[in-house]
């Protein structure tokens, strides 16, 4: 019996959702560094580096992470950055 894919690649009309990678580090931040986009989350200060790089970096290890690629540009618009987190 095969193994279900839990990373998948899946195409729409006008997105494709893919699995995280290495790679995808820089355009990721840009979008991630407005501090707007963190002002009701738990962690205000993801849009800093150290912080975005933790939480980047966990959800490539965890493997759940996808990004959301735009297919006529294929730029990224967004992500599921699904990251185990340390609790301090």
């Amino acid at each position: 019996m095969s193994q279900p894919d839990f990373q998948p690649t899946l195409i729409g009309s006008a997105i494709t959702v893919r699995p995280i990678a290495p790679d995808d580090w820089t355009e990721l931040f840009a979008a991630a560094s407005d501090p707007k986009i963190w002002e009701a989350h738990p962690v205000s200060t993801r849009y800093t580096e150290p912080e975005f790089r933790k939480f980047f970096d966990g959800a490539v290890k965890s493997k759940m992470g996808f990004v959301f690629a735009d297919r006529s540009t294929g730029r990224l618009i967004g992500s599921s950055l699904n990251a185990k987190q340390p609790r301090l």
